[in-house]
């Protein structure tokens, strides 16, 4: 008997070398080549239908531009081009433009630096702003005078760091960031006013 149960776990075992599981084995394997084979040929149809098909793509200097008589002035004024203006520059004082510099940096030994909240803020108001506490630590910069087209906004919200109110250079980036963004800002919009030396 227990020579039988040897032979039946054995047998049990062995299954996977009995000739009907390697005949199955081996039907599986050619339906998956066959499948195989056929999604290969039509992979390949479809790359060559895709290499047919070419998309013309229009670019700005392609367009053709509307033809005009010599004769008509109005449709000249309509199709001129439109003139390209250079960055507006904000007249500022010398400790603005050192704060200034520091939020809008060129080399690396600026952008390391950091910065007093009070700076940032006297500079903000020497551009033009007005700052007043919100909720928390919000501070909202506000422009004094009329919004210009250039500016977008005319306000825009910090947030004072505490318990130290010093801004390290990853804030000073944001801040440069979004000055940028809101108010078209980069370090060459700021130059130092020049003093006029009076007659004593």
């Amino acid at each position: 008997m227990l020579n039988e149960d040897i032979q039946s776990d054995l047998h049990a075992f062995s299954a996977d070398l009995s000739l009907e599981h390697l005949d199955s084995i081996k039907a599986e394997r050619e339906e998956i080549l066959s499948e195989t084979a056929n999604d290969q040929n039509a992979s390949e149809q479809l790359a060559s239908k895709s290499k047919t098909k070419t998309k013309t793509k229009t670019h700005p200097d392609q367009l053709k531009q509307p033809e005009v008589e010599e004769g008509n002035e109005a449709q000249k004024l309509s199709i001129r081009q439109p003139e390209k203006t250079s960055p507006r520059t904000i007249s500022v004082t010398q400790r603005t433009f050192d704060i200034m510099s520091r939020l809008f940096p060129v080399n690396i030994g600026d952008s390391m630096k950091t910065v007093d909240w009070d700076a940032i803020v006297h500079a903000m108001g020497d551009v033009g702003f007005l700052a007043r506490h919100s909720s928390g630590s919000a501070v909202v910069f506000e422009k004094e005078t009329p919004i210009t087209a250039e500016d977008k906004n005319g306000r825009i919200v910090f947030h004072k760091p505490h318990p130290v109110a010093k801004l390290n250079p990853l804030m000073l980036h944001w801040m440069e960031k979004w000055m940028g963004k809101w108010f078209g800002w980069l370090r060459d919009s700021f130059i130092v006013e020049s003093k006029s030396v009076s007659a004593t």
